[in-house]
C-alpha cells in the first residue's frame, strides 16, 4: 500500500509562496501597528492638554490675560509652557533653551524638509512629557485674535502646540508622528478641521503633501489612511477600502 504525500517540489513551492506573502504583509502590519500607537498617543495628549487648559482657565481666567507677551517671543512661549504644563507629568522642561527636541528640521509627508528646527528656534518653548511625548509651544497672538479660519476656535487663536508622539525617534514628520494643535480662547483645537482655512485637510494632508493639516482627521476617524490611499475627504470616503489597496511609504 502506498500513502499519499506531497512531493518535495510541492513543499518548496508552498514555502516559497508563504515567504512571498509574509515579505509583503509583515512590514505593512508593523507599520499599521506603529500607526495605532501614534493615534493612541495623540488622543492621550489631546485629552491631557484639554484638561490642563480647562484647569488653567479656572485658575487664571481668559487666555488673553495669561501674559503671553508678543507673538513669537521666547518670553511668551515660556509663559504658555508654564500655564499648560502644570498638570502634566514632566520629565524635562527645556523651555526655549533647546535640548528636548531633536536638533533637526521636521519633515513633511512627502519627505521634504519643513525648514523648521524646533530645537534651535527660541520662539518655541519645549518640554518632554512622561510617556515619550514632546511638546513645543509658540505664541501667535497674545490678544487671541489670530484667525486661521471660521468659528469660535479657529477665529480666536492665541498660540500653537506642536507634539511629537514618539519623542526624538524618526521619522519626525508632520502627519505621522508630529501634529499641531491651536490654543484658542475657546479651547484646544486640532489643525485640519473644515473650519480651518489655513491648514486644510485637502491641501495640507491629503495626497501626502505637507501633513500639517492631518491632526483633526486622526482624532475624528482614528486612522492615518491618508498615508495609504487617495480620494479621502471630510464629506466622503474616510478610510481606504482594503488593506490590500494600501500604498505604504517606507521612507517614513
Amino acid at each position: 500500500m502506498y500513502k499519499k504525500a506531497f512531493t518535495l517540489a510541492e513543499v518548496l513551492i508552498t514555502i516559497g509562496i508563504i515567504g512571498i506573502v509574509a515579505a509583503i504583509m509583515i512590514p505593512n502590519m508593523v507599520l499599521r501597528y506603529r500607526e495605532r500607537e501614534y493615534i493612541s498617543q495623540l488622543k492621550k495628549i489631546y485629552s491631557a492638554l484639554t484638561n490642563t487648559y480647562q484647569r488653567t482657565l479656572v485658575e487664571y481666567g481668559e487666555t488673553y490675560n495669561w501674559g503671553l507677551e508678543a507673538a513669537n517671543s521666547s518670553e511668551g512661549a515660556n509663559r504658555i509652557n508654564e500655564m499648560l504644563t502644570q498638570n502634566l507629568r514632566i520629565l524635562k522642561n527645556c523651555r526655549t533653551e533647546g535640548g528636548c527636541w531633536r536638533n533637526t528640521e521636521l519633515k513633511y509627508l512627502d519627505n521634504t524638509s519643513s525648514g523648521l528646527n524646533i530645537s534651535s528656534n527660541n520662539s518655541y518653548s519645549t518640554v518632554f512629557v512622561e510617556g515619550g511625548l514632546l511638546l513645543a509651544f509658540r505664541v501667535l497672538d497674545p490678544s487671541c485674535n489670530y484667525a486661521i479660519g471660521v468659528g469660535e476656535g479657529y477665529g480666536h487663536v492665541c498660540a500653537e502646540a506642536v507634539v511629537d508622539v514618539n519623542g526624538e525617534k524618526n521619522p519626525n514628520a508632520y502627519g505621522f508622528d508630529v501634529h499641531t494643535f491651536y490654543i484658542t480662547r475657546h479651547g484646544i483645537v486640532p489643525a485640519g478641521y473644515n473650519e480651518d482655512n489655513t491648514t486644510t485637510f485637502a491641501n495640507h494632508c491629503e495626497n501626502r503633501n505637507k501633513g500639517t493639516g492631518c491632526t483633526a482627521w486622526v482624532l475624528q476617524f482614528s486612522n492615518m489612511d491618508y498615508l495609504h490611499c487617495s480620494g479621502l475627504s471630510w464629506d466622503g470616503k474616510n478610510q481606504c477600502k482594503s488593506i490590500f489597496n494600501y500604498d505604504y511609504n517606507y521612507n517614513l
